[in-house]
This record gives structure tokens, sequence and C-alpha cells, in this order.
């Protein structure tokens, strides 16, 4: 089952990845906020929509009865070396589904 899982996520776009920058800057940025940090931790795959966009869970059926992704708010995190403003996507039950890169 691992394989396939492995074989699909491939196939629609989803890699392998590091989440720890990110980690970092929830950690330094949002210190009340330590299920942020968490949350990022505990990504290990991504499918990335365009320059400015990746997506850690998936956005089928948005928003709908029963979907993974039920969006609740953004937070956002300044990064110094790279993207500059993130946008984070916060789900119903303090997932992170994705962020944006805004610059």
């Amino acid at each position: 089952m691992q394989i396939i899982t492995s074989i699909a996520r491939y196939l629609t776009g989803w890699k392998r990845f590091d989440p720890q920058w990110l980690v970092e800057l929830a950690s330094e940025q949002h210190e009340d906020k330590k299920w942020l940090a968490e949350s990022f931790g505990a990504i290990t795959y991504a499918q990335r929509v365009g320059t400015s966009r990746v997506f850690f869970v998936t956005r089928r059926n948005l928003n709908k009865p029963g979907a993974p992704w039920q969006f609740d708010h953004k937070i956002s995190l300044h990064d110094p070396n790279k993207h500059g403003q993130i946008e984070v996507y916060v789900l119903k039950d303090k997932r992170v589904g994705g962020v944006r890169y805004l610059g």
C-alpha cells in the first residue's frame, strides 16, 4: 500500500517536502501558537501550484462536508532570506493547508 500511495503522489504532483524552515519561522514569529510550528513539522509531502502556492492538504472538494480541506483563517509569516511575506492557510482542525509566497 505504501508503494501505491507514493506512486499516486508522484503522478499527481505531490513531492517530498522538508518543512524545517517553516517550523523555525513559525516558532520565532508566533511563539504563542505552538500548534502552528507543530503543524508545519508534520508535513511530509507538498504539491506546488504555479510559482507562488504550495499545498500540504488536498484541495479536492474544497470546503465541502467531509473534505480534508476546511478553511478557517490565514496567518502571516515573513521569510527575510527568500520568499518575503508568506500567507499561511490554516484549516479548521489547525492543520496548515498550504502557503502562498507574496514576496
